[in-house]
């Protein structure tokens, strides 16, 4: 199957940036006396938005407030995975529609995409603070779908998490679970496999197969 339209997650899918979140999150939680296994971080919190530390009984605006100013200036440089960039110039080569949906906030993206001179490579750009839901609700991905006009039989969503492929199921379009070498430090094989994306991949080249 080939596809038109790619819907691209940010954190730990393009950008190389699961290591900084884990930290944050891990010395901000110890301050607040919850302590938590790596596991478990990645599971309440990775992606979700406020719903990770309401669990933990904690206000998700006010945790966020105290977040973010930790992990700002890393996120607005952070480096990419290997061979990401020249794999979204070749799909744009295409003639390929391609979009972020991404749970962080455009602060954050925006920069990173500058630095790492992407800017010009995506159609649009969905953040956390476009949207009054995050994924797995389908609607960041129904947002990106309409600004690019995207037909979801024509649609795949590239993501690293649980939460990228249940919005990918949500909205009705093929899935496609990025897994590389330094993700696998932080998630559990078991959970990642029994997502059961349409396509599972290590080496960002391989996207290409799909265009």
């Amino acid at each position: 199957m080939k596809y038109q339209y790619f819907l691209f997650d940010w954190d730990g899918c393009l950008a190389d940036t699961l290591s900084l979140w884990l930290r944050a999150y891990d010395l901000l939680l110890k301050e607040k006396n919850i302590l938590l296994t790596s596991d478990q971080i990645v599971s309440d919190f990775f992606g979700g938005g406020y719903e990770g530390p309401q669990k933990h009984g904690l206000d998700g605006e006010e945790f966020y407030v105290e977040l973010m100013p930790r992990v700002s200036t890393s996120l607005q440089s952070v480096s990419l995975h290997p061979n990401v960039k020249e794999t979204l110039e070749d799909l744009k080569s295409k003639e390929k529609k391609l979009a972020i949906v991404s749970t962080s906030y455009s602060t954050e993206v925006k920069p990173a995409l500058g630095i790492n001179k992407l800017e010009d490579l995506f159609d649009t750009v969905v953040c956390g603070d476009d949207v009054t839901r995050f994924k797995p609700d389908p609607e960041p991905l129904e947002k990106a779908m309409r600004e690019i006009a995207a037909h979801p039989e024509e649609t795949i969503m590239i993501g690293d998490s649980e939460k990228d492929i249940l919005a990918g199921k949500n909205t009705g379009v093929a899935t496609a679970l990025f897994y590389p070498e330094v993700n696998q430090k932080l998630y559990i094989d078991e959970v990642v496999k029994s997502l059961r994306a349409d396509y599972f991949f290590t080496d960002f080249r391989d996207l290409l197969q799909l265009a």
